[in-house]
């Protein structure tokens, strides 16, 4: 599975990676879509999901929280799932960093820190 929350350009790079008959979770952080290759999308049996958060009603984003929490948060604790970090820059360095994410120049999470 691929979960795009922002989307910005990088459709048709999620279904050159995206494995036979596995799913893409996608959302527009970034603005619109890029174009979907429905010839892939046929022949490798995948599946593209469209989610927000912020139209749902507050009962809604609760039950996905603690959804969240209890099916997947205990991956995430004991490593088995692990995000992909692009960069670790100190916070003096915020507007580089920044710049990388609004460019789309990164593949993975960028991460500020504070010594």
């Amino acid at each position: 599975m691929i979960v795009d929350p922002v989307e910005r350009g990088t459709l048709g790079d999620d279904q050159r990676v995206l494995a036979t008959g596995r799913r893409i979770v996608l959302g527009l952080l970034g603005g619109t879509a890029d174009q979907l290759d429905l010839a892939r999308l046929l022949t490798r049996h995948q599946t593209v999901v469209g989610t927000t958060l912020r139209s749902r009603a507050v009962a809604d984003k609760a039950e996905i929280v603690a959804g969240t929490r209890a099916e997947i948060w205990p991956h995430v604790a004991s490593g088995a799932v692990r995000p992909v970090i692009d960069a670790v820059l100190p916070i003096q360095r915020a507007e580089e960093a920044h710049e990388r994410l609004r460019t789309n120049a990164t593949v993975g999470k960028v991460v500020l820190t504070v010594a």
